[in-house]
């Protein structure tokens, strides 16, 4: 069964968009560099904030993601490092192939 995500879906007020279909079995994979890892979950920091900061004058909490901890391993990536290898795979995107902890091979 092939995986498809399907992006640019018609919205209200927004004219409509050709559709575009990827199927992400051709995508590369991001693995981890400590073990070769491919499943992540994402990494938070949480802040707490006084009810006089807060927008709706009670105190609460702010959360903000800093990156992705490997299931496997632990080993935590900061999200930046992701997108960095991410983009430099797909400016030159010669052949598919595992993107092995953020550096090209």
């Amino acid at each position: 069964m092939d995986k498809k995500i399907f992006s640019n879906q018609m919205q209200p007020g927004r004219p409509m968009q050709a559709q575009v279909n990827v199927d992400v079995s051709q995508l590369p994979t991001y693995v981890c560099n400590e073990c070769q890892g491919e499943q992540w979950v994402p990494v938070f920091i949480i802040k707490g904030i006084s009810s006089i900061l807060s927008p709706n004058g009670k105190a609460g909490f702010i959360h903000h993601q800093t990156g992705f901890m490997c299931t496997n391993c632990g080993h935590a990536e900061p999200t930046q490092a992701i997108v960095d290898a991410c983009k430099a795979k797909f400016d030159k995107p010669d052949k598919l192939e595992v993107i092995e902890g953020g550096k090209k091979e």
